[in-house]
């Protein structure tokens, strides 16, 4: 487990990656998983199904970032469906603006990462970095402001934050 309480675990059919996310999803999950999406895209998938029934919140960073799969990749056809996701999870998506970029399922059919075929995401020396981390924070806030633009003024401070901190 990471220090913030996520497991992200990950699988691949066709051109499908399945990604189930229990705990806490926050900042410290979304550099690698970053890093898997891109490298999942680059590779053909073109859609993400995220199995969230175990996921018991969701920071701004981690939203960012699902946000980030439509609004910078869409040119690639990319789609997202969120499956089994908790009410507080769909009112803050809803609160950012979100809700409609993605497809809601709520089943208790399981993704394909949930039953055993998926494998854990470790990150790797690369996702690690602190810089990496601030990269990744950027790019989901800015994707959080292209999605909805009432989001920019929102996370203004965070962003001068991160963009202060790059050496």
């Amino acid at each position: 487990m990471t220090p913030a309480g996520a497991n992200v675990f990950v699988a691949r059919e066709g051109d499908t990656a399945f990604i189930r996310v229990t705990g806490r999803a926050t900042f410290a999950c979304s550099s690698p998983l970053r890093q898997y999406a891109v490298q999942q895209i680059e590779s053909g998938a073109r859609r993400f199904v995220f199995e969230l029934g175990s996921c018991t919140f969701m920071d701004s960073t981690f939203m960012g970032l699902l946000a980030t799969l439509v609004v910078r990749y869409g040119q690639h056809d990319i789609k997202v469906s969120l499956l089994n996701v908790a009410n507080e999870v769909i009112s803050q998506l809803h609160e950012l603006g979100l809700y409609d970029l993605f497809e809601f399922i709520n089943t208790t059919e399981r993704a394909n990462a949930e039953t055993g075929v998926g494998d854990k995401l470790e990150a790797n020396d690369d996702a690690k970095t602190e810089e990496a981390l601030r990269e990744t924070m950027i790019e989901a806030h800015r994707a959080l402001g292209e999605a909805c633009a009432e989001n920019v003024p929102r996370f203004k401070d965070v962003m001068k934050c991160l963009e202060d901190s790059r050496p």
